[in-house]
């Protein structure tokens, strides 16, 4: 039975991509993620992050432009230590 992904299934698909080094398959999933999440700061920064990777500085520079044109924020990262 044909599904529609999720952006979970897809995000799942991503980091998968990223372990295995399929970084050409990490780019479409990665602007489909931002095509169904458009104000989710993380996938903006993932998919730069794929273009640093292979030095596309052009498309990372791009995507990040992309992001402050949208007006989405980067959250800052934190941890916690219990």
């Amino acid at each position: 039975m044909p599904v529609e992904p999720t952006p979970s299934m897809l995000g799942a698909l991503f980091n998968g991509c990223l372990n295995h080094k399929r970084l050409d398959l990490a780019e479409i999933v990665g602007r489909k993620l931002i095509e169904m999440q458009p104000d989710n700061d993380g996938r903006y920064v993932g998919l730069a992050n794929v273009y640093a990777e292979v030095r596309r500085l052009d498309e990372c520079r791009d995507t990040r432009g992309e992001m402050e044109r949208k007006g989405v924020k980067k959250t800052r990262g934190y941890s916690i230590v219990v």
